[in-house]
């Protein structure tokens, strides 16, 4: 093994969470202005329904500061499990699309054929250099 490589630990984007959190500001804005100005209730209640879980959501993601993807000489670890480099069969990142939103997720399928699944798309890597670290690796190791 090579343990020169460099260890990879990727947590949620503070960025783009906070960009993503704007969309809430505004559900807010909208129930409000559709409640005193149109007089909307219902409407106005399911927005701020939304609003409230969106923003719990997002708050969680902000504050959890913890390491959710680690890529190292030894292996993977994510969702607390450890998966070595010789435990691992295959290694895939896909696109997944649901109506107008999409996620990626990183799938791992290991030798005793199970399958392990994280999404990838609020960590701090994009999929194209999640790639490539871990093409490093499987090249290397």
């Amino acid at each position: 093994m090579n343990n020169k490589l460099k260890e990879y630990n990727f947590k949620y984007s503070k960025s783009l969470l906070g960009f993503e959190s704007i969309f809430v500001l505004l559900t807010f804005v909208l129930a409000g202005y559709l409640y005193f100005e149109k007089k909307s209730i219902g409407l106005s209640i399911i927005l701020l329904i939304i609003g409230v879980s969106n923003s719990i959501y997002y708050l969680s993601r902000i504050t959890n500061n913890k390491t959710q993807l680690t890529i190292n000489n030894k292996g993977i670890t994510f969702k607390n499990r450890f998966f070595s480099w010789n435990q691992i069969d295959d290694i895939q990142i896909d696109k997944v699309r649901t109506g107008n939103t999409s996620a990626e997720f990183l799938s791992l399928i290991t030798k005793a054929d199970k399958d392990f699944e994280i999404e990838i798309s609020e960590l701090n890597v994009s999929s194209k250099k999640l790639k490539e670290i871990i093409k490093l690796y499987k090249d290397i190791l």
